[in-house]
């Protein structure tokens, strides 16, 4: 039997022929050396899956399987049904991460006695950022208990992505994504962190995301999308199972943003579906008193609300802002 990694990496592939390469070099880059490279070919069409085969001849640390091709969220539940390490982190194909990323996380894993250990994350578009040698101080860490991390512990940005984690491997016992959905992350988190005891937050950059414009989340407005509002009400419904009335109030903020931003871009981009817009104007509606009084919600975010009550056009108002 094939010798058990610390460490299993798991890389959804799907037409990342340009980036891929960048991607796995700096993964067999670490100077932490104890890991496994799940690459999962969904169903890539380019030469994206011949690529991942390549990369199993070079280097032993290396599997690839292929699939049908299902979506981000389905080729990650295959990457986890395969995992042989005790802990999981996830990269994206077209991302790459810091030479020390693994050595720094799996550090403060054992250090701490840790979950889950988090980074921050730093976009690009081009050339990749300056990669500076890592010291660990106790000035760049903090520690947080699972569901705290939604109450704004550290960047909250961060708190919504999986793929600048080391996690447990139990973590992943009973949590899959949600197929056929995007904005998949944001439809697991608040249940990773509901499992966590202990979180440990490294507050520099290790992981590298790369903004393509042909991506799901670099294209204009689509109606797959309207995903986060799913997400949203799910995360709402999450924590009013669990009496976490602070946590409750937090999320209906976000849901509000949320809603506001997907009713405008449905106005501007798709302004023939209106029973979908009114659908989401009515969920504005009914929802109105928990959004005008939530303390969790910015004072500048409350014109809109009144706003939309009395029928005044916002979208005016975000496409001078936006577009």
């Amino acid at each position: 039997m094939a010798q058990s990694r610390l460490i299993s990496i798991i890389v959804p592939v799907y037409n990342v022929e340009r980036y891929l390469d960048r991607c796995v070099e700096s993964l067999l880059s670490q100077t932490f050396f104890d890991f496994e490279i799940i690459l999962v070919d969904d169903g890539a069409t380019d030469l994206s899956g011949q690529m991942c085969d390549t990369w199993v001849t070079r280097d032993s640390r290396i599997r690839v399987i292929h699939k049908k091709n299902g979506g981000l969220s389905d080729a990650r539940n295959a990457g986890i049904d395969l995992v042989k390490g005790g802990m999981i982190a996830f990269v994206d194909s077209d991302d790459c991460v810091h030479p020390q990323m693994f050595e720094v996380l799996y550090r403060l894993m054992e250090q701490h006695d840790a979950d889950i250990v988090q980074c921050e994350y730093q976009r690009f578009s081009e050339a990749l950022p300056a990669i500076n040698k890592m010291d660990i101080h106790s000035s760049n860490i903090s520690q947080c208990y699972g569901l705290e991390m939604f109450l704004g512990k550290g960047d909250v940005r961060n708190n919504g992505i999986v793929c600048n984690k080391l996690y447990r491997k139990y973590i992943f016992d009973t949590i899959r994504f949600p197929v056929g959905k995007i904005h998949e992350d944001a439809f697991r988190v608040h249940y990773i962190y509901a499992v966590a005891k202990r979180i440990v937050l490294f507050h520099q950059a290790l992981y590298f995301y790369f903004q393509r414009s042909d991506s799901i989340c670099g294209q204009d407005f689509s109606l797959r999308r309207l995903d986060s509002i799913e997400a949203a009400e799910d995360r709402i419904s999450f924590f009013k199972k669990l009496n976490r009335l602070e946590l409750v109030r937090r999320s209906m903020a976000g849901y509000y943003l949320i809603l506001t931003d997907c009713y405008c871009k449905m106005r501007c981009f798709y302004p023939k579906e209106t029973e979908l817009i009114q659908a989401i104007r009515n969920k504005i509606s009914s929802n109105w008193k928990h959004f005008f009084w939530n303390p969790c919600l910015k004072l500048k975010h409350k014109p809109i609300l009144l706003g939309m009550l009395f029928w005044f056009d916002c979208v005016l108002v975000y496409k001078r802002r936006f577009l």
